[in-house]
């Protein structure tokens, strides 16, 4: 963008250029040749003008463009995730199938043979083990999956990562949008969480109440930000790039008929996203 506002200098320079000089040449020649010099300068300026306009649209439309190619690569690259997550689960579901029959047949033999203390044992065992596989967050698998990759990022920074989601898989919000949603609120909360130094922490929430969905995650901080026309700011990172995430889940809220709140203070950042879904009610706190 920055090109474009040089552009615009440009042409606003030579035009102010043009226009002086042709108050000089009035001067010097008169009223009676001013009319003919006017009458080209005029045609000039609207022309430069015109290519102004048309350079400008341009340099937009290729800005918007950049950034939906990487908002759409950002959400391949969910999906991709998510495949795989569903892939090693699925593995891992036919590891536990096996196991599991194994368990079944050693049970049935400590049975045949009367060993009941043995066979409580192994139940007992089993029992341990299945409890300790659940680690899924909701129903809703592409959230669910973005959730368990986005825990492993935490854990790798030390996050403590606390959340509390209830969605289910037929909610009326396309799925590519709760991909958007839930990636660029965790993104943003990890981001801010790598610049505290001690007691990181991410809590997430997300639920449907009376037909709209709310989505609420606070995080620690120590950056000093602010918006700027839906953009997060902050004084870390002066990337071009950095801060579309808010205007993202800002657009997918209107879509929504919803809205986004913000609020934060020295030690942590709160984001909440309401959007109209038509979904059957479920407990949100």
């Amino acid at each position: 963008m920055r090109s474009g506002w040089y552009r615009s200098l440009f042409f606003l320079s030579l035009q102010i250029a043009l226009l002086a000089t042709s108050v000089v040449l009035i001067l010097q020649y008169g009223d009676s040749r001013a009319f003919f010099l006017l009458i080209p300068l005029c045609i000039l300026f609207v022309t430069m003008n015109v290519c102004m306009y048309k350079s400008e649209k341009k340099a937009l439309q290729a800005c918007l463009l950049q950034e939906r190619l990487k908002e759409a690569s950002k959400q391949l690259e969910t999906q991709l995730l998510y495949y795989d997550t569903l892939m090693d689960e699925v593995n891992n579901s036919r590891k536990q199938r096996h196991d599991y029959i194994n368990y079944f047949n050693t049970l049935l033999s400590l049975l045949k043979m009367q060993e009941i203390n043995e066979a409580k044992t192994l139940l007992q065992q089993i029992a341990d083990r299945s409890t300790a596989l659940v680690v899924g967050y909701c129903r809703n698998l592409v959230v669910d999956s973005i959730l368990t990759a986005k825990k492993l990022v935490a854990e790798e920074l030390d996050i403590e990562y606390i959340i509390d989601v209830i969605l289910e898989d037929n909610i009326e919000i396309a799925q590519i949008d709760l991909c958007s949603l839930f990636v660029n609120i965790l993104d943003n909360a990890i981001t801010a969480c790598k610049s505290v130094d001690s007691g990181r922490l991410i809590m997430l929430s997300a639920a449907v109440k009376s037909g709209c969905l709310i989505i609420r995650c606070k995080n620690t901080k120590t950056n000093e930000i602010k918006l700027d026309n839906n953009r997060l700011l902050s004084s870390k990172d002066p990337s071009p790039d950095h801060g579309l995430g808010i205007a993202i889940l800002n657009d997918i809220a209107r879509e929504y008929d919803g809205s986004l709140n913000i609020v934060y203070d020295e030690e942590y950042f709160q984001v909440t996203v309401f959007l109209m879904c038509g979904a059957q009610a479920t407990t949100f706190e």
